[in-house]
């Protein structure tokens, strides 16, 4: 039976968040050189690659909120082409580290009735099969509900990965995050934030304090609630830094690595 694991990069990672439509190379490289190391090292293993939309979609669905308080016909295809583009850069960083991957864009695999997101994942199922490693990313999509004409949703990544996993049955998913893992609350305001190395799924809420974040997709809290919905017994979900060294080889391997395991 084949291992399936479901890998998603952030967003925050793998851009400059700060720099709109500005690719983190060297850490995008890094990434997909751990990835790389691991399928060569485990012929058997599969993984579903999902990555985040970071300065490349945020922005523009930011901006667009702000405006008209919804993402209108404009900016939907506007995030789609950004999207795709972000989508291109990994995809290429992929194939120069010897992946082969292809590319299923959400929007083509994916809708939405009254917010509800439905999938179907056939076409994900088929590539691994063929051994080829899809890459799927948050993205825009229709919902189709609405009685005036379409209108569109966001489907995060970490939305995705909650899907993927439930619909393949996968035994653990690795969130790839610019924080080391879940902290006792945040590290970026709190130094007094201690990092939590394990954890059960029903601690969760009482162990740690999420703060609100501004990103249009959510913060830590968002990840972790959404994954939370996915678990099942004899799951784990692993919160992991994304700038440290082999950490993310090292958490595919099921060697030490920084971060939080998450029992379900």
């Amino acid at each position: 039976m084949t291992l399936i694991k479901v890998v998603k990069l952030g967003g925050s990672v793998i851009t400059c968040k700060d720099s709109p439509f500005t690719v983190n190379v060297p850490v995008l490289y890094d990434l997909a050189h751990q990835i790389s190391k691991y399928l060569r090292d485990n012929p058997g293993a599969s993984l579903v690659l999902i990555h985040g939309g970071g300065s490349y979609g945020h922005a523009l669905v930011r901006e667009c909120l702000s405006m008209y308080g919804r993402i209108t016909r404009e900016c939907f295809v506007r995030t789609a082409h950004y999207m795709m583009m972000l989508n291109n850069i990994v995809l290429e960083v992929m194939l120069a580290n010897g992946i082969e991957a292809v590319s299923i864009p959400t929007r083509s695999i994916c809708y939405a009735v009254d917010s509800t997101v439905i999938c179907n994942v056939d076409q994900i199922r088929r590539c691994i099969s063929a051994g080829i490693l899809p890459v799927v990313f948050g993205d825009v999509v229709i919902d189709i509900s609405s009685a005036g004409g379409a209108k569109y949703i966001v489907v995060s990544g970490d939305k995705l990965a909650q899907m993927i996993a439930r619909e393949f049955h996968v035994n653990e998913v690795i969130l790839v995050t610019d924080v080391d893992g879940i902290f006792t609350s945040d590290p970026k305001r709190d130094k007094s934030a201690k990092l939590i190395k394990e954890l059960k799924a029903a601690e969760v809420r009482s162990k740690v304090k999420f703060m609100e974040v501004t990103d249009v997709t959510g913060g830590m809290g968002s990840k972790v609630v959404e994954m939370l919905e996915y678990c099942t017994e004899g799951t784990r979900i692993l919160v992991i830094g994304g700038f440290i060294k082999d950490n993310l080889y090292n958490a595919l391997s099921m060697k030490e690595f920084i971060g939080t395991t998450i029992w379900c």
